[in-house]
């Protein structure tokens, strides 16, 4: 029996996509059908809905459902007391760094590059081993001030709204994570 992925299940909503084809899943006994994919989605929605958005902004590059995670992340953003443009732009960077795809050019992806004189895999140096472009303060604060009219300094960029940055990103990527694991749990509720 074939195996079916998260992120199989997400790519097949998608008209376009390559790994969506129903050739792809002609080998099961039992395939899946596109109504079967939609049902398993509306489940996941309705347990998940934010890791739900996350994964269908993330693996489908769903541009609404990325736009409906800025627009409710920037909300809760000026709720705590940011400034509209400033909630806007942290907003942006944080779906940014969680659901576009920022695949290091260095190593692909992988964390890792053949070094050809040492004869020998070492770790990435641009990514840090991480496999994905992760910006540093500076480069984060000079993306975040791009959206804003007055720009922040850095002392106030760190002292004052880094940390809540910070708090955002793990929350999307927990969200993702949970939404993720609900989608494993359908998956093998139904022998995928």
């Amino acid at each position: 029996m074939m195996v079916m992925t998260v992120e199989r299940v997400y790519t097949r909503q998608v008209p376009k996509s390559i790994t969506g084809s129903e050739l792809m899943f002609k080998k099961s006994a039992n395939p899946m059908t596109g109504e079967d994919v939609l049902g398993l989605l509306g489940q996941i929605q309705h347990r998940e809905p934010i890791g739900a958005l996350i994964l269908d902004a993330q693996i489908a590059q769903d541009k609404t459902a990325r736009a409906k995670l800025v627009g409710a992340l920037q909300a809760t953003l000026a709720a705590m007391g940011k400034g509209d443009d400033l909630a806007y732009a942290m907003a942006e960077a944080a779906v940014h760094e969680v659901c576009d795809t920022n695949i290091c050019h260095k190593c692909h992806g992988t964390g890792q590059v053949y070094s050809k004189k040492f004869n020998q895999i070492n770790q990435c140096n641009k990514c840090e081993g991480v496999g994905r472009i992760i910006l540093t303060e500076a480069a984060l604060l000079r993306s975040i001030t791009l959206h804003l009219a007055q720009p922040l300094t850095k002392q106030d960029w760190l002292k004052r709204h880094y940390d809540d940055y910070m708090d955002a990103v793990a929350t999307l990527h927990r969200h993702a994570s949970n939404a993720g694991h609900c989608a494993r749990t359908l998956l093998d509720g139904i022998g995928w």
